[in-house]
């Protein structure tokens, strides 16, 4: 929470651009090594020695793609929600409970992917070339196969859309020679390479 308070702060004061350089620098900074909130009962000394860093900067990204989950609204009423009682001990589970409440809906899928296990969820996206029209085809895939329905963003010719993936797919028309970008902001945390050829865009 502490880092992403501070990405809140850029944000307000420097703007979305700077926001989005200092995020992306924090993706460089994790490992997932471990699940950050196991659910294993652990001490405070064997997460920091097993989750290390990944506690601050993955915990950061996380709020960050639940932030484009649920949208400014919801995602600032659920924070309230988790940090209104005041000065206490919270869990990963309070973080949901807050969510749930705020939303109205379970999102215990994306905890489950995003703090209990360590490593990320793909995105598997296929274009379909056809003389009449494209096909832009999107799939999420994890590890143990949990159904993972995160939205997507994308830019199609300039403008940007919210893709909604139930069942963790989407497929969408195109018109043939349509220029995509995938999460072209990167509000996703996925597994995704850290160079900046980004082999997802333009798609």
């Amino acid at each position: 929470f502490a880092e992403y308070a501070v990405a809140l702060n850029i944000e307000q004061t420097d703007g979305g651009s700077a926001f989005r350089r200092h995020m992306n620098g924090l993706r460089f900074r994790f490992g997932n090594r471990q699940p950050m909130a196991p659910r294993n009962p652990t001490s405070r000394q064997t997460m920091a020695r097993t989750v290390g860093a990944d506690a601050w900067y993955k915990g950061a990204w996380t709020l960050h793609s639940m932030r484009w989950m649920l949208g400014d609204s919801l995602f600032f009423a659920a924070l309230h929600r988790y940090t209104a009682p005041g000065f206490r001990s919270v869990t990963t589970d309070s973080l949901a409970a807050a969510v749930r409440d705020a939303s109205g809906r379970s999102a215990d899928w994306f905890f489950e992917v995003y703090t209990r296990r360590a490593k990320l969820p793909q995105l598997t996206v296929e274009r379909w070339d056809d003389p009449s029209g494209d096909i832009l085809r999107l799939r999420w895939t994890e590890p143990r196969d949990l159904a993972f329905p995160m939205p997507v963003p994308l830019r199609i010719d300039g403008k940007t859309v919210r893709v909604e993936m139930p069942g963790g797919r989407a497929e969408l028309p195109l018109r043939v020679g349509t220029r995509v970008e995938i999460d072209p902001d990167h509000r996703l945390l996925m597994d995704r390479p850290l160079r900046a050829d980004d082999p997802l865009n333009p798609y």
